[in-house]
């Protein structure tokens, strides 16, 4: 709470003896708890230095987690698997709190795809995603991890997986997984769902560079496009 001035009256300047025993009291009070003064003031500093010294210490150690990471990224981009895979392992490891130590194991399993390490990749995708926030990674984790499980055979997982990967609206992976989980559909003998995510996806993305693709896969499934999905695109039906 702020100190505020203390108001005197014309009647307070007319007698001094008042006023000169005011401020003996306040005299005293300050001698008398001078001790506790300085204490209080001393604590406050010690806080002080205690904020300051750790955030220096959070500025430090983002320094050096991103100089580690750029280091590992730099690895994976030279195609020196083995150093970039040590190099993120230790910031997922020992950074899980920061954002470029969660995202550490996304490229962690991406070492792992380069070098064909299959399982070893899926375990870092999964512990990628058990603390990635950012749906554009997630997205980019989910669309891998689908796609190992669908290799592996495991197709009700990848099917839930793409599934998930779907419900990340802002990913920029949502036309992949619509399709994958509708190939996915169609390879689990679910013909129904496989066509109405079909005739969905063409509904959505009338202009998709995939529509040809999804065009003939619901012919594969002696399914028509649809009442809703367009016969043309939009370079065509401005020609005419």
């Amino acid at each position: 709470m702020p100190n505020r001035p203390i108001k005197l009256s014309r009647r307070d300047l007319n007698q001094p003896s008042e006023f000169l025993s005011f401020g003996d009291r306040a005299l005293d009070f300050v001698k008398a708890y001078a001790r506790s003064i300085g204490l209080a003031a001393g604590g406050v500093l010690a806080g002080v230095l205690i904020v300051v010294g750790i955030r220096q210490y959070q500025a430090r150690q983002d320094r050096l987690t991103a100089e580690s990471f750029y280091q590992a990224f730099t690895a994976l981009q030279g195609h020196q698997y083995a150093q970039a895979e040590n190099r993120f392992r230790q910031l997922a490891r020992n950074q899980p709190r920061r954002r470029l130590g969660r995202l550490a194991n996304f490229y962690l399993a991406s070492c792992y795809l380069e070098q064909g390490q299959l399982n070893l990749a899926r375990g870092a995708l999964i512990d990628a995603l058990a603390s990635l926030d950012d749906s554009l990674f997630r997205g980019m984790a989910l669309m891998d991890l689908g796609s190992l499980y669908e290799q592996s055979g495991d197709l009700k997982r990848a099917q839930a997986t793409y599934r998930e990967a779907i419900s990340l609206r802002s990913s920029a992976d949502n036309l992949a997984a619509e399709l994958a989980l509708a190939r996915i559909e169609a390879e689990l003998g679910q013909k129904d769902a496989a066509v109405k995510d079909y005739r969905r996806f063409l509904e959505r993305h009338p202009y998709a560079p995939q529509r040809q693709d999804v065009l003939e896969a619901l012919a594969n499934l002696g399914a028509s496009p649809g009442d809703n999905a367009p016969t043309a695109s939009p370079k065509t039906s401005a020609s005419r």
